[in-house]
């Protein structure tokens, strides 16, 4: 390979697959600012579990039964707590699916947290409302980071295996 040390470095975009392994490893590394969305799904998710646990110790110290329209707030909000762990994971590892999927699950978790609210008012349903909108926010913004990624992993395992 012909490679001169003193080029100016192109991005993986213009030279293709071309790039050797360190330079395509490179690429896969996370920038601070997805690292910074992966955190915030992951308290997103750790919030929306907490929440639902909060409800769940609430109803059995009133030794109530939720109604319908509880449940399924609550189940709402322990799967969207779920997937935001899911979400963290991936889009960390550049899957630009699971960044569909977060907004999605951003968007599922501020209803559910919204709607808990009508039932009581917390710190956690204030958080949970305010770290979807956050993760909302840093997912758009990491869109281009995670196709970056997707296509580094795509071009190290072409590399890896040519056939």
């Amino acid at each position: 390979m012909n490679h001169n040390p003193y080029e100016v470095p192109r991005s993986l975009s213009e030279r293709g697959a071309e790039g050797d392994s360190a330079d395509l490893f490179v690429q896969t590394l996370p920038p601070p600012l997805l690292k910074l969305a992966g955190l915030a799904s992951l308290l997103g998710g750790l919030v929306n579990l907490f929440l639902v646990m909060q409800f769940f110790v609430a109803m059995s110290a009133w030794n109530a039964r939720p109604g319908a329209w509880l449940s399924a707030i609550l189940g709402l909000l322990s799967l969207m707590g779920v997937l935001y762990l899911a979400v963290a994971w991936g889009i960390v590892k550049g899957k630009l699916s699971l960044v569909i999927v977060g907004l999605v699950v951003a968007f599922f978790s501020l209803v559910g947290s919204v709607a808990s609210l009508l039932f009581v008012i917390s710190l956690a349903g204030l958080g949970a409302i305010g770290l979807s909108v956050v993760n909302v926010v840093l997912l758009l913004l990491n869109m281009p980071n995670v196709q970056r990624i997707s296509r580094a992993y795509r071009a190290l395992r072409t590399q890896a295996d040519p056939s």
